[in-house]
């Protein structure tokens, strides 16, 4: 619903010459899109580490279902594992937004999944 709110809002604005990015289509030096920007940017670094948890806490699943080890289960619980893990998960996603050249290449891989 909010897509389509956003989508519509924009279309009303601009017309036509409305770009695929909203944001892009206001000017750069506008007080509210800066703020709009700014919350945008929290918004991101607050939903970072929550996704982080939920993510290693899925591949810890998937590990111990395909290994089906009871004792992989006590090594997971371990702070260094999680730890390497966690790791390993930034720098991959720090990877992705430094080589990704647009957002359309990450959902089309997040989205064939």
């Amino acid at each position: 619903v909010s897509y389509l709110i956003v989508g519509c809002t924009g279309m009303a604005m601009f017309g036509t010459s409305v770009k695929p990015d909203i944001i892009q289509s206001f000017p750069a030096n506008s007080i509210p899109m800066t703020i709009g920007r700014v919350a945008i940017s929290m918004a991101v670094c607050m939903t970072y580490p929550i996704v982080t948890f939920i993510g290693r806490g899925a591949l810890d699943g998937l590990v111990a279902e395909i290994t089906r080890s009871t004792r992989f289960s006590t090594i997971s619980e371990t702070e260094p594992f999680r730890l390497i893990v966690t790791g390993l998960w930034f720098l991959v996603t720090v990877a992705v937004a430094t080589f990704a050249s647009g957002i359309k290449q990450v959902v089309g891989v997040v989205g064939s999944f």
